[in-house]
């Protein structure tokens, strides 16, 4: 089932059982994750994955919930359930209607470039970071890597309808010295072109270098 066909049953059914207010944001995930510990690369993974994000309100009365299971008949037994949660709910001091559409977006905004996912691409990243580290000092390294493209469907009540897409690219490692000497850096880009794990990699191991052989410090006032 796509994106904006469970968002559509989703709000239809809401607003059928007496929903006033209907925002549906169906999420779609596309991540790969590298793990690595002692200089070497020890799990790679990829996931795909789907959730819809549902918050309603019957008038000045709320609820909101998660949902995993998107079949048809969960979509609206979800439905069913929320609504009756939301009339049950203690009122809000404050209610204030949706926003009302049709709005316009800005497509540079709504349209990221996707990153990379495939493996090639995502342990050679990992790899450039470890060597780095190491050159600047380092004698092991750890660390995880996650790299995900998402598309995010909205539809309300008020008549917004969206698709936008986003991604991201997270590198955190940590560089260890001597004894308990360590350092750690972090790489975190939302485009292929600005992610530097060597600059990550450099970072951390010049750190772990600078905590080796630590000297007790003398009390007092420093200018």
């Amino acid at each position: 089932m796509k994106a904006d066909e469970i968002a559509s049953i989703i709000q239809g059914r809401c607003v059928q059982r007496g929903a006033s207010d209907v925002v549906v944001m169906v999420l779609e995930s596309e991540e790969a994750m590298v793990r690595f510990s002692n200089n070497e690369i020890t799990v790679s993974t990829d996931l795909k994955d789907i959730t819809a994000h549902v918050f309603i309100y019957c008038k000045e009365r709320r609820a909101g919930t998660n949902v995993a299971d998107l079949t048809k008949r969960s979509l609206e037994s979800t439905a069913d359930r929320l609504v009756d949660a939301a009339k049950r709910s203690h009122p809000s001091d404050f209610y204030a209607p949706l926003p009302s559409g049709p709005f316009e977006y800005d497509r540079n905004l709504m349209r990221a470039k996707e990153v990379p996912l495939d493996p090639k691409t995502t342990t050679s990243w990992v790899r450039a970071a470890i060597q780095a580290a190491m050159r600047s000092g380092a004698t092991r390294v750890s660390g995880a890597l996650i790299v995900r493209n998402l598309t995010l469907t909205l539809r309300t009540t008020g008549n917004a309808h969206g698709v936008a897409k986003r991604s991201g690219i997270e590198l955190s490692l940590r560089a260890f010295g001597n004894g308990v000497a360590s350092g750690h850096a972090v790489c975190i880009a939302s485009k292929e072109r600005d992610f530097d794990p060597v600059r990550a990699g450099t970072e951390a191991g010049h750190l772990a270098k600078m905590a080796n052989n630590p000297v007790e410090g003398t009390p007092g006032s420093y200018p």
